[in-house]
Parts: C-alpha cells; structure tokens; sequence
C-alpha cells in the first residue's frame, strides 16, 4: 500500500485547512527534514492557493484535487483542476532586483516554487490544468 495524500476540496480558502492537516501528517510519517517539510507545504499552499484565489475567478468555484506520494525516496505530487488555464512553468519571473515598493505584486510564489522543486510540469487535458512536481528530500 502506498501512503499518499489523495484529497478533493472546494476551491474555498477554507478548505486549505484540510491540506495543510494533511501535509503535516505526510511531513511527520516520511520524517521530512524540517528544510523539506517546508518547501513541500510552500509549493503546495502556493499552487492551491492561486487556484483558490485565481483559477475560478469569475467561474462558480469548483473543485482542486491533490495527490502526493513518496516513490523511490522522492515526492511527487499533482494538483488538478478545472479553472481558467495558468502555466506556472511559464509565468514571468519577477523582478527581485527593484526596490520592494517599486515591484509589481504577485509571482514571488511560483518563482520560490521552482527555485525549491526538481522539476515542474503543466499540462491542460481538455478543462483541467494538472501540475506536477517532484522534490528530493534533505537530509535530516
């Protein structure tokens, strides 16, 4: 049996409460090192959350679904759902380099995001985006 998180929400923000619970616990039974807990729950709060906040904008919200595994000592994970299409692999990377009042808001998220990932994958199957990662953990 693999363990996994395998949820469906309500793309509502209260409903990240439910995969935030359930990162934990993944982070606690795989005894992530505190660096990779981290990364794991920053990628996965980031990504759900601009579905939340943008996927459905405009759209009655629909649902976002999450699987993470551990195969062959490496996490990978998918989150799906059926929003207005977004790319996070080809998003704009924000400019880090002006002053903080000067930038535009937004991007920082994804960009930390695959700054701390192996790799990133989109791809659109007919209404759904699916993104999926893939992050080795440190060392304890």
């Amino acid at each position: 049996m693999v363990d996994a998180i395998d949820l469906t929400v309500p793309a509502e923000i209260g409903a990240l409460d439910a995969v935030h619970d359930s990162i934990h616990a993944f982070s606690r039974r795989h005894g992530l090192a505190p660096r990779t807990s981290y990364a794991l729950e920053l990628v996965v709060d980031e990504f759900m959350t601009n579905v939340v906040e943008h996927g459905y904008e405009g759209l009655e919200p629909g649902p976002v679904s999450l699987l993470v595994t551990m195969v062959d000592g490496v996490i990978q994970g998918e989150i799906a759902d059926e929003g207005h299409a977004f790319d996070p692999t080809a998003a704009p990377e924000p400019d880090i380099t002006s002053d903080v009042a000067e930038r535009a808001v937004g991007g920082l998220g994804v960009h930390l995001s695959r700054h701390l990932l192996d790799s990133l994958d989109y791809r659109r199957a007919g209404i759904r985006n699916i993104v999926r990662f893939r992050l080795t953990p440190q060392p304890t």
